[in-house]
């Protein structure tokens, strides 16, 4: 990977996003491949977590939907449970880049958004797979936007 410095400046690298810069300057640390290694399995793990919150529809009981009707209450909740899903596998494949760079040494291989969704088009059926991801996506903005407009918040009595 091909770095620049300017003058009382960080070396920054050509084309290098928030997680490649991140990166390297973890693995320029002492121990810097554990560090990485160590961000990449908390990743994966809030990763794990939001895909437990879809499962078990964690993240629905903060709204209060009861003036929806049955019908649409029921593809609301379907919604918004696929977006924290995909918003979870996202991020479980941008912690499994992390891991990767630590193995390989290699900031460049640590990734993004960009990188995570590249390599999901970038495998057989991509596309279609991509498709899937982005409608997930969508259906965490549903989800978001949800939480705004029906998010339970206790006042002090």
């Amino acid at each position: 990977m091909c770095c620049a410095a300017g003058k009382d400046r960080e070396p920054q690298c050509a084309g290098g996003g928030g997680n490649q810069g991140l990166t390297a300057k973890l693995l320029s640390q002492p121990f810097g491949q554990v560090l990485v290694v160590l961000v990449g399995v908390a990743v994966m793990a809030f990763a794990g977590y939001q895909l437990y919150r879809a499962w078990k529809g964690r993240m629905l009981e903060k709204l209060t939907l009861s003036g929806l009707a049955a019908r649409r209450r029921t593809w609301v909740e379907r919604i918004c449970k696929a977006g924290v899903a995909a918003r979870g596998v996202v991020f479980l494949l941008v912690g499994w880049f992390f891991i990767q760079a630590a193995l390989s040494a290699d900031p460049g291989e640590a990734g993004g958004l960009g990188e995570a969704l590249g390599t999901l088009a970038a495998q057989p059926f991509g596309p279609w797979l991509l498709g899937v991801v982005a409608l997930g996506l969508v259906g965490y903005a549903v989800y978001q936007l949800c939480a705004a407009r029906y998010r339970h918040i206790p006042t002090p009595s």
